[in-house]
């Protein structure tokens, strides 16, 4: 087995932690293991399927993928969850880390204005009646910092008496990543590690068809124009701001990466599509930028106009989303049927 690259504590580049922040919290944990911890050049592959859409509910997590290989990947070869008493938590890691896992759990962190909120944090060893933790926010983009073991504890997020872990091993399927090619890799993670098909409307999983589509987006708009009177004063909750943008954004970060990654590769691309790639990845993100500046318009300003606009701003997004749909439905099923496309 090869052993993963443990990190002495340094100061992350700014061009990681930009990139970094703009995953979910979970998800920031998964790209930090497996680009820092595991070396694995690759990570953005396995949000392959994601293009497909996002369904939309207004509890528990607003948006989340209609299909999610990466979840699937990590309870099948990397992740193990355990539910330990609080009492048995300190106990718990230990012995995790005796077995050479990496673990993460929810725990309390502090915002750059100092406000308090609960996120996942990613525990790289116990020792010396420490934890050596790593979390990236805005306020800190230092690795391994140290944290006694009382403090540990009064920041853990109990329920029920009960914390829930999660424990990270290296897997061999990792060192085939790393020495596929892109074209190998997409067709390994895509046909053997998600057991998905492509066809000319989107994807397959077990039998079933799953067509590309943008229910989510169409399902948060029915819901902002039926609840318009929640959204045109300044009462807004806190969850109904994050509805209106930052989930979006998150949710459709890992998506640009994924494109990004592509086209920094030698993959073999008619040049005409690269640049309708460039061209449409770009209208997504300057799409996302325009919805989050009218989003912030309805909690600053709020009134019809402001209320309006935002919704013409999500009917942009939804287009450009559309198209890059396409694009990717095309290029990804060259790729993983194994069509030679021309440089």
């Amino acid at each position: 087995m090869s052993n993963p690259k443990i990190l002495d504590s340094r100061v992350l580049p700014q061009e990681y932690v930009e990139e970094a922040l703009g995953y979910v919290c979970y998800e920031r944990t998964y790209h930090y293991l497996f680009t820092q911890v595991y070396q694995l050049e690759s990570y953005p592959l396995l949000y392959l399927d994601r293009f497909v859409g996002w369904t939309f509910n207004t509890s528990g997590e607003p948006f989340l993928p209609l299909v999610n290989g990466l979840e699937e990947f990590l309870n099948k070869y990397i992740r193990q969850v355990h539910l330990a008493e609080v009492t048995e938590v300190i106990e718990l890691l230990y012995k995790l880390f005796s077995q050479k896992n990496y673990v993460s759990l929810t725990m309390e962190m502090k915002h750059l204005d100092e406000s308090i909120y609960y996120t996942t944090v990613f525990i790289e060893n116990i020792q010396d009646e420490q934890i050596v933790y790593t979390h990236i926010n805005e306020a800190n983009q230092t690795t391994r910092r140290c944290m006694d073991l009382k403090t540990f504890k009064t920041k853990l997020y109990i329920d029920n008496n009960l914390v829930e872990l999660s424990a990270y091993k290296y897997s061999e399927v990792l060192n085939r990543m790393k020495k596929n090619n892109i074209i190998e890799n997409i067709k390994f993670i895509f046909l053997n590690l998600y057991g998905l098909k492509i066809n000319n409307e989107g994807i397959e999983k077990n039998l079933i068809k799953i067509p590309c589509a943008l229910s989510g987006f169409h399902d948060l708009k029915n819901f902002v124009e039926e609840n318009a009177s929640r959204f045109l004063t300044s009462s807004i909750t806190k969850l109904e701001q994050q509805i209106l943008s930052k989930q979006i954004k998150t949710k459709i970060h890992p998506l640009e990466q994924l494109i990004k990654y592509i086209l920094r590769s030698k993959i073999r691309i008619t040049k005409n599509f690269r640049e309708i790639l460039e061209h449409q990845v770009q209208s997504v993100s300057d799409s996302l930028n325009k919805l989050q500046f009218f989003s912030s318009l309805v909690v600053k300003k709020p009134g019809q106009q402001s209320l309006d606009l935002y919704l013409k701003s999500l009917d942009k997004l939804m287009l450009n989303i559309s198209y890059l749909q396409e694009s990717l439905l095309v290029v990804l099923k060259a790729l993983v049927e194994g069509e030679n496309y021309e440089k």
